[in-house]
């Protein structure tokens, strides 16, 4: 399996393969829900593990490929949307139950027969869609900042999260702050998980109306006008909400922000993980040390080469474009095993401080190792 997935792009589909896997299982319900939960989250976590690292020698056709499925994505995440608002009501506001009987396909009886449980699964998976599916694409595509298709698609694509302005925050912010001390995307070390998510979700938000402030201001514009993208992205979430309520009442506004919240959770937790405990110095370049790096196969075409994150932020090259470089520090295991241990601090801290002390002590330079003497972050040998 490792050779297949090293030699062809294929695994690129993997997003695409789980969101239309996600689809399936709302469609037919009942325990069809959770068996589409469990193989996300075997695949990100005990098969990453065991199929282990790849080398990223892609081929001349991985970059046709790896675009479509990004762009594929941007009809997968509503109409999963779509099915799944249709578990808040036992109305037809759209004509997609009748569309399914047409297909031989009884959606209207899959899912209150089968009592609560299928609501639970509903919301993982839909969570897991929403992570995997909408959060990454959109990551990628904000950054295709000479394409304004591709920006507007990847905020649309946030806006599923609750979090169009990250386009603004994350690309005009944070990849310019990473590392340092002002950065809300870069969790502090010592700093636990619930913490960093509050201080995070503020501060992208209000980074991002700083930023756009400033940028019409110098236009002689007014921050408070629809030029201000931060503003704007809040009536991408808007309009989603609206949706929600349109197709399956408050029931569905509710059932939406349910699922909203937690992808948005699991994204943040995501990003304290890559790039915990780091230090820069202000002012000084940005280097391979200053983001913890993941080469493992399925983890990383599940999220089109972003743990490949210090080569992300040494360029911030489109993913395709991304290989290793050297001189970062490495997560012991992958993103989703990462996710999980991040949610147990002494576990997550036993696995990561070995490697920060190293880094501390091979990587940094002077200036930052002062920085973090002042800080009191060293970490004890052994």
């Amino acid at each position: 399996m490792g050779a297949i997935l090293r030699a062809l792009p294929w695994r690129y589909a993997l997003p695409n393969l789980l969101l239309i896997g996600a689809v399936a299982g709302l469609i037919a319900g009942g325990w069809w829900v959770w068996l589409a939960v469990l193989v996300s989250a075997v695949l990100g976590g005990p098969a990453d593990e065991a199929v282990g690292d790849a080398r990223h020698d892609l081929s001349p056709g991985t970059h046709t490929f790896f675009v479509a499925n990004i762009c594929l994505s941007l009809p997968l995440v509503p109409i999963l949307t779509l099915i799944y608002l249709h578990y808040f009501t036992s109305a037809d506001p759209v004509g997609m139950v009748a569309l399914f009987r047409r297909f031989g396909i009884e959606f209207a009886q899959a899912w209150p027969a089968m009592g609560h449980h299928p609501f639970v699964g509903a919301i993982v998976l839909v969570t897991q869609a929403y992570a995997i599916g909408a959060v990454i694409a959109g990551h990628e595509l904000i950054h295709w900042t000479d394409n304004r298709l591709a920006v507007v698609a990847g905020r649309v694509l946030m806006a599923f999260t609750l979090d169009a302005s990250y386009s603004v925050s994350h690309v005009y912010g944070h990849h310019r702050n990473v590392g340092t001390w002002r950065d809300p995307s870069t969790a502090r070390r010592g700093e636990r998980v619930v913490p960093f998510l509050v201080r995070t979700n503020i501060g992208q938000v209000a980074e991002a109306f700083r930023f756009e402030a400033r940028r019409l201001s110098r236009k002689g514009l007014s921050p408070w006008s629809i030029r201000n993208r931060a503003l704007s992205a809040q009536l991408y979430s808007l309009a989603l909400v609206f949706a929600a309520w349109a197709i399956a009442g408050w029931a569905g506004v509710a059932g939406f922000l349910i699922v909203a919240v937690l992808g948005r959770f699991v994204h943040q937790v995501l990003t304290y993980c890559q790039h915990y405990g780091v230090v820069r110095v202000e002012g000084q370049p940005i280097a391979p040390r200053h983001s913890w790096d993941s080469y493992r196969q399925l983890s990383s075409a599940m999220m089109y080469n972003m743990p490949l994150h210090a080569a992300h932020h040494a360029s911030a090259r489109r993913g395709w474009e991304l290989r290793p470089i050297a001189g970062s520090p490495m997560m012991p295991h992958g993103y989703f095993t990462m996710f999980a241990l991040a949610l147990i601090p002494p576990l997550f801290r036993r696995k990561v401080y070995p490697i920060l002390a190293a880094c501390d002590r091979d990587l940094a330079n002077d200036e930052e190792r002062r920085l973090i003497r002042e800080r009191g972050w060293e970490i004890a040998a052994g």
